[in-house]
């Protein structure tokens, strides 16, 4: 069972991240200012919003799961080094809590809800 993945950013994640605003914001932007974007214009925005995204953006899943926190920890040598990975953190699955610390429980099974919280071990 793969119970454990690497959550933080990367710059290809962010590159992605940055195209879809881009996209978005070309569809709000009036003829006019369309028409004085060069590709060159584009690809500086684009950079410069990826580096704002990898500054102060949200983390996210970056890696597939793993088995152990072991290959965790390597896939975060590893991207360190290629993809630029920042503000990675281990995370396994268990009991979503609150923040008073109790866990929560789903209101139709009665049940704890899982999902991805901080891995806490010997790392």
């Amino acid at each position: 069972m793969s119970a454990f993945c690497v959550f933080g950013m990367t710059l290809p994640a962010a590159t992605k991240m940055a195209e879809t605003r881009f996209d978005k914001a070309w569809d709000r932007m009036p003829r006019s200012e369309r028409n004085e974007f060069t590709k060159e214009d584009q690809a500086a925005w684009v950079k410069a919003e990826a580096e704002k995204i990898m500054a102060e953006g949200g983390v996210r899943q970056v890696s597939p799961p793993f088995d152990a926190p072991a290959f965790a920890n390597d896939w975060i040598e590893l991207a360190k080094r290629t993809a630029g990975a920042r503000r990675c953190r281990v995370m396994c699955r268990g009991d979503k809590r609150d923040k008073d610390g109790n866990v929560i429980f789903s209101k139709t099974t009665l049940r704890p809800v899982q999902g991805w919280v901080p891995y806490i071990g010997a790392m």
